[in-house]
C-alpha cells in the first residue's frame, strides 16, 4: 500500500460490534443495523450481515453483496490533502464513475468499478476512502447487481466519524 519513500497508514486494531436499531424509526420491521468498525468509525447497515474479522479487516456479506472495511491511522508527516492526492493519482483500470465530497470536516473519496473475478464474470465495486483528521476508513462495497451501486452510495453516506477524546485533546495542545 506504501509507496517507497512515503510512510504508510498505520492500521488501528478494529473494534467491531454490530447493534440493531430497530427503535429508530418506530417501524418493527425496520431491520437497521449499527456497526461499530472501530472506537472512532462506525456506519449504517440496512439489515444484519454475517460477519469476520480477517487481516484486521472487518468482512460483512450477505446474498449478492459484500462490505471489506479497514481503518487506518494517518501519520504526523501525511495530511489528508497528500493522502487524496496519492489515491487521486493511483491508475485503476476500469473506473466507471468518481465520487467526492466534504462535510463537516470529513472528505469523501470513491471509485466505482467494474471487476473482472474469472473469464466471463465480473461484478461492481464501489471503493471509498472516508477521511478524518487523524485516520482513514477504507471501505470496498461489492455488488452483482447494477442497481445495487444506490444501495452502496448510500450505505457509504452513513459513514461516520466521531475522534476519541484523547485526539481532541491532543489535537488543540
Amino acid at each position: 500500500m506504501a509507496r517507497r519513500g512515503h510512510a504508510a497508514p498505520h492500521p488501528t486494531q478494529l473494534s467491531y460490534t454490530c447493534q440493531a436499531m430497530n427503535n429508530i424509526s418506530n417501524d418493527p420491521q425496520d431491520q437497521t443495523v449499527i456497526c461499530q468498525v472501530t472506537s472512532e468509525w462506525h456506519l449504517l447497515l440496512e439489515q444484519p450481515y454475517q460477519h469476520r474479522i480477517e487481516d484486521n479487516s472487518l468482512i460483512l456479506w450477505t446474498k449478492g453483496r459484500s462490505i471489506i472495511a479497514a481503518s487506518f491511522r494517518l501519520p504526523p508527516e501525511l495530511s489528508r490533502d497528500e493522502l487524496l492526492a496519492r489515491l487521486k493519482s493511483r491508475p485503476s483500470a476500469g473506473i466507471l464513475d468518481v465520487y467526492e465530497s466534504v462535510q463537516d470536516n470529513i472528505y469523501r473519496l470513491a471509485f466505482l468499478q467494474s471487476e473482472t473475478l474469472e473469464k466471463d464474470q465480473s461484478r461492481l465495486a464501489m471503493h471509498t476512502f472516508t477521511i478524518s483528521r487523524q485516520s482513514c476508513l477504507q471501505v470496498g462495497f461489492y455488488f452483482d447487481l447494477p442497481a445495487d451501486v444506490q444501495w452502496a452510495k448510500q450505505t457509504w453516506d452513513t459513514v461516520s466519524n466521531q475522534p476519541l477524546q484523547e485526539e481532541l485533546h491532543h489535537e488543540y495542545d
